[in-house]
This record gives structure tokens, C-alpha cells and sequence, in this order.
């Protein structure tokens, strides 16, 4: 099997996982009807592994944009928030307080996400 046959079917492999179903048994079943060798079977499992780190990387890498860029927007807020509460407006120090919190509150669920899978 060429490399190119492999990446297609490591990509038939990762559909099959996000329906569901787990590709390692479909590539065991395989090795064990004699579909290809031992070899392939573990390259496949290994090709896989590689493909699924880089997902979950890429996933940090998202929660990290997301969180620095809430953070920068929170910082924000909070700013304009202690400068209503300065020239007496506390209703603006709420609103902007209240937005900070669900900025907040909406990174901190989409981490949890990310996290839990």
C-alpha cells in the first residue's frame, strides 16, 4: 500500500471517529481478514496517532487564541469599567462589569470543552 493509499485511509479512519465508531478496530478487523499486514496495520495505527495529536494541538492553540483575546477584551471592560465608576456612573460600571463576567464565563465553558475530549 502507498503512502498516498495510507493518508486516504487514515482519513476514511478519522470520519469513522467522528461518527462514533473506533477506527483501531476497524484496522485490528482488517490486519485479522488478512486486508494488509501486521506492519501497515500498526503504521496505520501510528499514522492516526500523529493525525489525532495535531487535531488536539491545533484545539489548544484555538482555546489559547480564544483566551488571549477575551483576556485583551476583558481588560478592556474592566478599564472602562473603573473609569464609569470614577465620573460617577455606576449603571455603565455594571454593564461593562456584566459583559466582562460572560466573556469570561463563555471562554472559561469552551476551555472545559475542549478539555473534556
Amino acid at each position: 500500500m502507498d503512502n498516498k493509499a495510507k493518508q486516504e485511509l487514515v482519513r476514511r479512519l478519522r470520519m469513522m471517529q467522528d461518527m462514533g465508531i473506533d477506527p483501531r478496530n476497524a484496522i485490528a478487523s482488517a490486519v485479522d481478514d488478512g486486508e494488509f499486514d501486521v506492519a501497515t496495520g500498526l503504521e496505520l495505527l501510528d499514522m492516526l496517532r500523529q493525525v489525532e495529536l495535531s487535531h488536539a494541538v491545533d484545539d489548544v492553540i484555538t482555546v489559547n487564541e480564544k483566551y488571549t483575546r477575551t483576556t485583551l477584551e476583558v481588560v478592556d471592560l474592566l478599564i472602562t469599567s473603573l473609569d464609569a465608576l470614577r465620573t460617577g456612573s455606576p449603571d455603565v460600571t455594571v454593564e461593562y462589569v456584566n459583559r466582562a463576567v460572560r466573556n469570561l464565563t463563555g471562554a472559561v465553558t469552551m476551555s472545559r470543552e475542549v478539555m473534556s475530549q
